[in-house]
């Protein structure tokens, strides 16, 4: 919570970041095969875009969702018939992803780099931090930044975006959402507490499960099965 409290004193606005396109290291394939996130490692095509559902199945592998639970899917464009409609629907109700306001989610869609590190921010917990107006207001709307430059700043401070080639609205490719999802395995988890106080509401906290404030909770630590989240 130190550390993140430290990053939060010194941001700015993080938008994109030019640099040479990382392909996945050994490390990253390997240890997203070891959490079956990616299965066919002789089939990586790294410079591939990736769909709107590929990536949310990856996710909900690193969020240890089981598939054999069936949920009823919200979005008409995703039928129970689809391939990831089980992965789609739990993202939703875990909150990673939102769809589109037409009820649609789109999951043949490419997805960009954008939407791929808010689902991650949203995942780990980090999206009310996102949307606040810690970061200041776009001058144009007087709104807090939220959505994409809220939430590529948070990525940015948890390092998510660590040899990432960042570019914004971009396709994302299948090395990037596997660079950005390996990044997401070690940062510490965050929900967020309401409270109140006399009958009224206070505004909502975000308690960092870092090791320090509280205990320990990382993707890695429950896929190796040292934690249960």
């Amino acid at each position: 919570m130190k550390k993140l409290i430290a990053l939060i004193m010194s941001f700015t606005v993080f938008t994109s970041v030019s640099a040479f396109a990382a392909q996945p290291s050994d490390e990253v394939v390997s240890d997203l095969a070891k959490y079956n996130i990616i299965s066919d490692t002789s089939d990586l095509r790294p410079d591939d875009n990736i769909t709107r559902a590929e990536v949310v199945k990856m996710l909900c592998e690193m969020d240890g969702y089981n598939p054999d639970v069936q949920m009823n899917s919200i979005f008409t464009d995703v039928p129970a018939s689809h391939w990831a409609a089980v992965y789609i629907t739990a993202g939703y109700y875990d909150g990673m992803i939102n769809g589109y306001g037409d009820g649609t989610f789109r999951p043949e869609q490419n997805v960009t780099q954008n939407e791929l590190q808010t689902m991650i921010v949203s995942l780990l917990g980090y999206d009310l931090l996102a949307e606040s107006d810690i970061f200041g207001y776009d001058p144009m709307t007087m709104k807090a930044y939220g959505y994409p430059d809220g939430y590529a700043t948070v990525a940015h401070m948890l390092g998510i975006l660590e040899n990432v080639d960042f570019d914004g609205d971009a396709p994302a490719t299948r090395a990037d959402a596997m660079q950005m999802i390996y990044n997401a395995l070690d940062v510490p988890l965050a929900n967020t507490q309401g409270a109140y106080m006399f009958g009224k509401e206070l505004p909502s906290i975000i308690v960092v499960h870092d090791g320090l404030g509280s205990p320990l909770e990382t993707f890695r630590l429950a896929l190796d099965g040292k934690i249960v989240l």
